[in-house]
């Protein structure tokens, strides 16, 4: 039976815990997940974690806030000007936005304050800076013609 390498696709069910046990992220609601290994797609200590297992295998890996989400970056806060936003907007604390930076990159962002005068958006991953807990099942090792 053949292990997963570096860029293949896999199949995954994975549910992610806070150290706490509190579940932050899973595929039971939603199936199993298809994902390409090596291309930077998957956190680094996840896709370290998924290479070398087996179909059918299970395994629980502690990855540490700069192998899964990464560090927070100051530089993905930003502070907009109130009167660069269209008049029918109207942001809300904890709503997601999709923006574009400079180069036309898509950038999604939390709004984390309002005031008249400007929006301050955090464009950090939600869990950047924790560590997380993953239990992951690798369903599958996909070939190209059974990737979606």
């Amino acid at each position: 039976m053949n292990s997963a390498n570096h860029r293949d696709k896999v199949l995954v069910h994975y549910t992610g815990r806070m150290l706490d046990g509190r579940v932050v992220e899973s595929s039971s609601k939603t199936g199993a997940v298809e994902l390409q290994l090596g291309n930077g797609s998957v956190p680094p200590g996840l896709e370290r974690a998924i290479v070398g297992m087996k179909a059918g295998e299970t395994k629980s890996t502690l990855l540490r806030a700069k192998e899964a989400f990464g560090m927070r970056r100051r530089d993905l806060i930003l502070r907009l000007d109130a009167n660069e936003i269209p008049p029918d907007a109207h942001p809300r604390v904890g709503e997601v936005l999709t923006m574009q930076n400079s180069d036309g990159a898509t950038l999604r962002v939390q709004v984390t304050e309002v005031t008249d005068s400007e929006i301050v958006v955090d464009g950090n991953h939600p869990l950047a800076g924790l560590d997380v807990t993953f239990d992951i099942e690798l369903v599958r090792i996909l070939d190209n013609t059974q990737a979606s």
